[in-house]
Formats: C-alpha cells, structure tokens, sequence
C-alpha cells in the first residue's frame, strides 16, 4: 500500500440482448398504448408560439414536455439536457406524486438503477452491474455537488443514514456511465447529485408527519427564508423511529415475537444550508441506531438473546465562493469536510463466562477542496479548468473486546489530487461537441490515471437528437477491502486499480410536445474489477465485457397527468461467457401520475427486475407495484396515502456473498400529512 498505514494486531482471528429484449418491448408498447400517443402527437395542428417556460410549466402541473431543462451532474456546470451527457431526472414532484420516502425509493424508479438490501444496508447496482458486498463504492454520491462517499469503505450511503429527508429534496440527477473524466475516483458506473431545495421551494415552516403499517413513525420540520437582497436560508430535523422492524430472515415461529421485539431503528437528521452573493454553506449532520436480536452464546442457543446494536453517525460542512471576473470569466472555490464513524456492538460471553461486548469501528475524516475556473470569451464555447483534491486525515478500521487494546487495527491517511479541463463547443448546425480530460494521482496506487472523456451531440431538428458519448474511468481499492485481505492473509494484500471503457449512443425523437421516445444503446469493458474470492479475499478478476439497451418513452396529457416507462436490458459476462452475480438481464420500470380532481392526484408504479443468481442460488423475476393518492389543500395541508407493494409479493436478495435471503417487506400501507405556513 503507497500511502502511509500502520497495523497492529493482537491475535490473528480467523449475449445477445435484442432477443431477450423483443418481449419486454412488445409488453412496453401494449401498456403504454404507444400507437394512440402517436396518432395523438400526430394529429396536433403545428404550433406556432413557443412553448412555456420551465417556471411557467411547474406552475401548470408540467403538461408538456419542457425545454432546456438544466442539469450540472454531466459536467460540473450548469448545461442544458439537450447539449449534456445522457442524464435521468426526477423532480420533487415525482417524489410527492409517486409516494416515495427514501433515497432509495427515488434511486430505485431511476432506469438502469436497482437496489438490494440486507435489511441494514442498502446496495445500488447500474446497468446490471451490483457485486455482492461492494458497498456502492463503484456510483459517486454528491449533495448539491459535493462528494459525500465516505472514506473507509468509499460507501454511497443511500439507506436511512442519508443526510436529506426527501421532504427536503427538490430533484435528483443520475448520469449513468464512467464520470472519471470530471470527478475521478468512485464515478465508475455513474454519479448521483441530490439537489436540496431552496428557499422558495420551502418558504416559512413547513413539518410532517408519516405512520405506516410495520409501526414506523416519521417526523420532519423545516425553516426557510428569502432576504429582501438575495439572501436564502433552510433548516430541517427530522426523526424516526420504529420498535420492531420487520425481519428479512427465517427465524423459529416459537422466537419470532422476543426476535423482532429486538430489531428496532432511530434515525436523526439535520441539514442546513445558507446563499448569498455567491456564498454557498451546506452542513448535514445524521444518525441512525439499528438492533439486532443475537445470542448472547453463538455455541449454545439456550443462553438467551440479547441485542446488537450498529451506530452510523455522519456529518459534512460544505463552503463555496462563486467569483465573477469579468463578463465571461467565472471562478468557484470549494471546501468541505467530513466525517463518518460506523459501530457495531455485539454482547458476547468470554471463555470464562464473562460479558463482553465486541466492537468493530469503522472512522474516517477527510477533506475535500477544488478550485473552477471558466472561460466563455466567444459565443457558444465554455472551457473549464479546475483541480480538486481529497486529503484523508484519519481511516481506520479496528475490532475487538470493548475497553481492550483491539485484536485487529488498521489506521491510514493519503491524498489524492486531480486536474481536469472541459471543453464545450457548439459548432453551428445543431452540432455539439464537448471534450474532457482528467489526470488523477493517488497515493494508494503507483502512477497515474489518465481518463478522457468525449461527447458528441447533433440536433437534427427541433424534435430528433443524436448523442455520441465515450469515456473510461476507474476506482482504486480502499482500506476495508484491504484490512480483509490482511485478515484472510491473501497473497495480495491490495488489489490493483480497476478501470473501465464504455461507449453510448443515444437517440432522442419528441414525436410532439407531449410524446418523446428515447432509445440509448450502450457498452463497456471492464477490466480488473475488484470481487471476492472463495477464499474470502478481494481479487482483481479478469475482463469483462457488457452491452446494452435503455429504452424509454415519456408521454403528457393536458389534464396534467404524465407517464413514464423504461426498460433497460443488458448482457453482461466475465471471459469465459458466464453471468456475474446478481446481474438481472433487464429492468421494466412504469411510473403513471393523474390528477383525478382539482384536489386528489393518483400516483402507480410497477418495477420488474428479471432473474438473478448469487453463487449457486437462482433470484426469480420479481414484479412489484406501488400505489399513491395525493390531496392538496390551498391552506398549505397536503395529504398522502400509499400503499407499497402492493400485491403482498414475496421476493428477496442474496445482497452478500455467503449470507442466507433477505426479505424483502411485504405490504406497507402509509399516510403521510404534511403542513405549511408562515410563507
């Protein structure tokens, strides 16, 4: 390992894919009732005006599809959708008309994007991409554009332990695919940036409240204000809690009720944020405590169960300063810091019949810091210049008997350094060309990584769009994946870094101003990718190679009510033709909102994911539904009442290598109140 690290230890305990896709098309185009969107579309006189602006179409429930909508996670700054890299968007109004009430309920109706779970962690996987245990290190998670994967195991803790309740959230952006060119390190299979809202969004207080059926209790309240000259602040707690969270796993009918009565859960949140002339302050603090029923004696099950508890405890300060040197010159500073401790406490008796308690900690604080500079001196050109470094002050990793010197401890600290140029060209005729490279230096590994990235984009007409994308990126081991090989005494203590290639063409056809089908053909090449052996150790394994196909329609009626629906299918394997883990060869994802009345607002949705395997146990396909109703009041009173899972489906994961099926919940009703005022 090139990066200063210092161990102590006290004991040594132990293929094709358009066939497989022809039939998820043809169930794609029959719900969607594709043909009558057309003739629709079809039938509609030309329209002279100009569409509604962005703000003017919020206001009116989005009834056409909008123009020139925004993003900046494709390419550090704020672009256009037409002009930037393939990305996914779901706004605050998805989020309130379908029901969902996590990060991860949101990441999960993103296409290309499946979750699993453990019933403690929560585990993304892209494009048919999710190794088993890999702790999401592989997607880059940004607040705002802030990097928050934490540095011990370069987690995206998507799960409860998010800074953000989703009350608070005013849009999520995906951008699948390498982002190495732009963020380096982590931006391996995408790069998710969750925007917080601002003032206007959230003006006066606002708090809420939400019950559901597996006794879970949800609270939130929130502050903002908007000066007379610019200024904007927000605050926002939140708590939750539920005494006996439901179990993933087969336990004896006899036990069931003292287990569960042990699983319990207690989350906490804040998050703050402060803008004015360019000054941008963003602080989140959160905490989740999670038990779990255990034994007090693993070798004899009649010693009693007792509970386990796990700590996560993160928080994160975010400062940036927007400088304007001239009128097409800009320079942005940022600085954040953070910090992030994971604890598990498990009651145990000593070889003389002693209480102990075992912990393991997981603790890091870290650094980030980067200096943009921008250039527009001619008329549709932008160049970014920009450098950003990671300074990990404290990673360490240590287990053992409370009160102790630790069994095992591995302590660490390094520093990565990137510089990276964008250049943005718009060549006339519809053409657009954008061109990035990024060079990264990290102690971790010798040498240096060198990843470009290039974006073509053609706008045929004002309704056909062709876009050619191909980048690479790649992501170094961390210290969990180190300490284990330590632990296992692997042969090879660190793996070495592991890359990938990957080219994307992505056509887009707005069929009218209600109508857009987009169809993006993808592949990638892995090399290197980091999985675990048999023997318990982290690996590099050999080349692996993917093609796929994403497939999405969008339609909007004049009533306001809006659909969309993908399917992703891809065809992953390793050399010797086999299928990696947990890789489902496609994903179906319907999502219909409705306004029923002036006041009530249905909301459905309908996941599908096809079948799986982890080692030699085979996942069947799952199809699961959701189902929402909205009702707003011109007080400030919003009412929600869903149900999850609608259809009792009984599904699960194998999310670990090695770990029995995890349930996942069964039926889950909720209601939801919410209330505002003062603004």
């Amino acid at each position: 390992m090139a990066h200063e690290l210092s161990i102590s230890c006290k004991a040594a305990a132990a293929a094709a894919v358009l066939p497989r896709c022809a039939g998820l098309l043809g169930v794609l185009y029959l719900a969607l009732g594709l043909g009558t969107a057309l003739q629709v579309g079809a039938a509609e006189p030309p329209q002279a005006q100009e569409p509604p602006s962005l703000e003017e179409l919020l206001k009116q429930g989005l009834t056409v599809l909008p123009k020139s909508v925004q993003v900046s996670t494709a390419s550090r700054f704020a672009q256009t959708a037409e002009t930037s890299a393939l990305t996914y968007v779901l706004t605050e109004q998805d989020i309130r008309g379908l029901g969902l009430r996590s990060l991860r309920d949101v990441l999960d109706a993103l296409p290309g994007l499946y979750i699993t779970s453990n019933s403690n962690f929560s585990f993304v996987g892209a494009r048919g991409l999710g190794r088993p245990g890999d702790f999401n290190s592989r997607v880059l998670l940004m607040i705002d554009g802030v990097r928050v994967n934490e540095n011990t195991t370069d987690a995206a803790l998507i799960g409860p332990e998010f800074y953000l309740d989703v009350q608070w959230i005013e849009r999520v952006e995906f951008t699948p695919g390498p982002g190495s060119a732009v963020y380096g390190n982590n931006a391996f299979l995408g790069v998710i940036n969750v925007i917080p809202k601002r003032a206007d969004k959230l003006q006066g207080w606002r708090a809420g409240l939400m019950v559901d059926s597996t006794q879970r209790r949800e609270l939130q309240l929130s502050w903002a204000i908007r000066g007379s000259e610019g200024q904007e602040a927000m605050l926002g707690l939140a708590l939750a809690e539920q005494a006996r969270v439901p179990l993933a796993f087969e336990v004896p009918p006899a036990l069931f009720d003292a287990i569960q009565s042990l699983h319990t859960e207690r989350v906490q949140r804040a998050f703050g944020t402060y803008s004015h002339r360019g000054l941008s302050i963003r602080g989140g603090h959160s905490e989740r405590t999670l038990g779990s029923a255990v034994w007090l004696d693993g070798r004899d099950q009649g010693r009693g169960l007792v509970k386990r508890e796990a700590y996560y405890r993160n928080s994160m300060l975010a400062l940036s300063q927007e400088f304007s040197l001239g009128p097409s010159t800009d320079l942005t500073l940022d600085i954040s810091g953070k910090r992030t401790r994971v604890e598990g406490r498990r009651p145990y008796l000593d070889e003389d019949g002693q209480r102990q308690v075992w912990r393991t900690v997981n603790d890091g604080r870290w650094v980030n810091a980067g200096v943009r500079l921008g250039f527009s001196q001619w008329p549709g050109h932008r160049l970014m210049l920009g450098w950003d470094t990671q300074q990990d002050y404290v990673q360490q990793i240590y287990l053992g008997p409370w009160g102790q010197v630790p069994y095992l401890h591995f302590l660490a600290s390094g520093r990565g350094n990137g510089l990276f140029v964008q250049d943005d060209w718009d060549l006339g005729q519809g053409h657009h060309l954008s061109l990035g490279l990024r060079r990264d230096r990290d102690d971790r590994v010798d040498g240096v990584q060198l990843n470009p990235r290039l974006a073509w984009t053609w706008q045929i007409d004002a309704d056909r769009r062709l876009r050619l994308v191909h980048g690479s990126a790649y992501r170094v081991a961390n210290l969990m994946e180190f300490a284990q090989n330590y632990f296992v005494e692997a042969p090879q203590w660190l793996p070495s870094e592991e890359r990938v290639r990957s080219q994307e063409l992505v056509y887009e056809h707005s069929f009218s101003r209600q109508t857009q089908l987009r169809l993006s053909l993808f592949r990638s090449s892995f090399r290197g990718l980091i999985g675990l052996s048999e023997a318990l150790a982290y690996e590099n394994e050999g080349q692996m190679k993917s093609l796929g196909l994403d497939l999405g329609l969008e339609q909007r009626w004049s009533d306001g009510s809006r659909l969309q629906a993908s399917v992703t299918a891809q065809h992953l394997r390793d050399a010797q033709g086999r299928v990696p883990d947990n890789s489902p060869g496609y994903l179906l994802k319907l999502q219909y909102q409705r306004p029923l009345n002036a006041r009530w607002t249905l909301g459905w949705q309908t996941q599908a994911m096809g079948a799986r395997h982890v080692a030699s146990v085979r996942l069947a396909p799952v199809m699961v539904n959701h189902l929402h109703l909205t009702a707003r009041w011109p007080e400030g009173w919003t009412l929600g009442l869903g149900v999850r899972n609608l259809g009792q489906k009984d599904y699960g994961d194998i999310p670990e290598p090695g770990s029995g099926l995890a349930r996942a919940p069964g039926r889950t009703v909720f209601v939801q109140l919410t209330s505002a005022w003062g603004s």
